[in-house]
């Protein structure tokens, strides 16, 4: 264990970042940001080089990584965005999330909530008159905060198939009433996409408005995250996507792949893609550093573990220590502090997600493919940065020239 810490603490990096900011507002709050602890600057810099070397092993294309210390902000690409042409991923590459998108979502219904017109209690079946389950009890019985920390009761990825067919989410809650329960409510969890996109129906029945349209006002345009989207022809117009690739063979590697619409029709379960840029934004604003937003008083609500999930599954890396769910975020309980997680998968597109908010980090690394070594960077990181920066080690290593804060 000892050994994996060590190599993936030289294994970090990170950042050349150039955000171009659309609001006066947004570059004075990043204005303090351009100085850095030479101590962190040093481990961003050891990461980048050690993760350049895993890229290559793993064979995969390219890959984004973005970092957020207390206020400063940072993003870097690395390899390449498709096997054909050979362009290079780049700070601004946008690339899909998967279920990253659930954290957005989640976030949204917090900014809602905090301004009056959301209750996490209120009881779905009101706002969704044709939301039922098979016992039509529990579906009465059904909150909010249970659709986004699938606790619903409903059986994992019930009726997925059918997000993934491009099927109008009112039609699949009519489906839903004929599913077997596993549970009562709020005893089990039981992933879902499905039931966690009615979150859209209720976001619009409180302000009249679609997901995609609260999305761009209440985060996107507010924060400057110009290179985020919900849209399948943002994705395949855009020139700097990074395309998703699947492993063919040992002797081909990773070929590139084509990109498919499924998620786009409900973006709050797994349809946005952003650039590193953007995603470093979006770090900071998990960690509390954008209150014009969401205030920690709000997030804190959103990141309150509801229930454990009991999940061995490959992106587990922290199954020593309770992991609960909450809303859109998995908690993990460390010694010392928590961390929000989650993992996304979709397209051949494979990403993960950390914060800690009590030692003011993040960080997110988005492939364009999937490769095993995703799982192992982000606990690895936070592991590394713990014992190495919290903890006041020295780290040795020559400073990167390409390590710029955001601006």
């Amino acid at each position: 264990m000892r050994t994996r810490i060590l190599f993936f603490l030289s294994m970090s990096a990170i950042l050349f970042f150039g955000c171009r900011k659309n609001e006066a507002e947004i570059q004075k709050q990043n204005s303090s940001e351009a100085s850095i602890d030479p101590k962190i600057e040093a481990f961003l810099s050891s990461f980048e080089k050690s993760f350049t070397k895993t890229l290559n092993r793993s064979g995969a294309p390219g890959a984004v990584v973005a970092v957020v210390v207390d206020t400063a902000k940072f993003s870097k690409g690395f390899g390449i965005r498709d096997m054909k042409t050979r362009k290079k991923v780049d700070q601004h590459t946008i690339f899909r999330i998967g279920s990253l998108s659930k954290g957005f979502a989640a976030v949204l219904a917090g900014i809602i909530a905090g301004e009056g017109k959301l209750d996490f209690d209120e009881k779905v079946h009101k706002l969704v008159p044709n939301f039922k389950l098979k016992d039509s009890l529990q579906g009465e019985r059904i909150a909010i905060k249970h659709l986004l920390s699938h606790s619903t009761g409903l059986p994992r990825h019930a009726y997925t198939n059918l997000v993934e067919a491009d099927v109008p989410i009112n039609t699949i809650i009519d489906e839903l009433g004929n599913v077997d329960l596993i549970a009562r409510e709020g005893e089990i969890y039981s992933y879902q996409n499905a039931a966690f996109g009615i979150i859209e129906v209720i976001l619009k029945k409180k302000t009249g408005k679609k997901f995609n349209t609260l999305l761009k006002e209440k985060i996107l345009r507010p924060s400057g995250m110009s290179r985020s989207t919900t849209k399948h022809l943002d994705l395949i117009s855009d020139s700097n996507v990074a395309l998703p690739h699947l492993f063919a063979s040992r002797s081909k590697g990773f070929v590139r792949g084509t990109f498919t619409d499924k998620y786009f029709n409900l973006p709050s379960t797994g349809g946005i893609a952003l650039s590193g840029n953007d995603m470093s934004t979006w770090l900071s604003i998990l960690l509390g550093n954008y209150p014009d937003i969401i205030t920690n008083e709000e997030l804190d609500k959103v990141f309150e573990p509801v229930l454990p999930t009991r999940s061995t599954k490959y992106y587990d890396r922290w199954s020593d220590h309770p992991t609960e769910y909450a809303l859109g975020w998995r908690a993990i309980d460390l010694d010392s502090t928590q961390i929000l997680h989650h993992t996304g998968f979709v397209n051949n597109y494979r990403s993960e997600i950390a914060i800690d908010r009590k030692n003011k980090i993040g960080v997110c690394v988005l492939f364009n493919s999937f490769v095993a070594e995703a799982k192992e960077v982000v606990p690895a990181f936070l592991t590394a940065y713990g014992e190495n920066v919290l903890v006041g080690k020295n780290i040795e290593g020559d400073q990167s020239p390409e390590i710029l804060p955001a601006n």
